[in-house]
């Protein structure tokens, strides 16, 4: 919810004329907002690989305490 809330306050800032001239923004083109999804994005699907590499890699805890009882 959080989020949403973020995202829609942030694109209202640099739609709205209002808030142009209050914030000191300006329109962003559709182009940019793709830039800017794309480049926020590559880092959480990069950091989410590692992550699967790292827990693939783990030994599985579980079997190793069957294997101690």
């Amino acid at each position: 919810m959080a989020v949403g809330f973020a995202a829609t306050t942030s694109i209202l800032v640099t739609l709205v004329p209002f808030f142009n001239n209050v914030m000191g923004t300006a329109p962003l083109t559709m182009s940019m907002y793709l830039g800017i999804i794309i480049v926020s994005a590559v880092p959480t699907f990069v950091l989410s690989g590692i992550k699967k590499l790292v827990i693939k890699m783990r030994p599985d805890r579980n079997n190793e305490q069957l294997d101690a009882a």
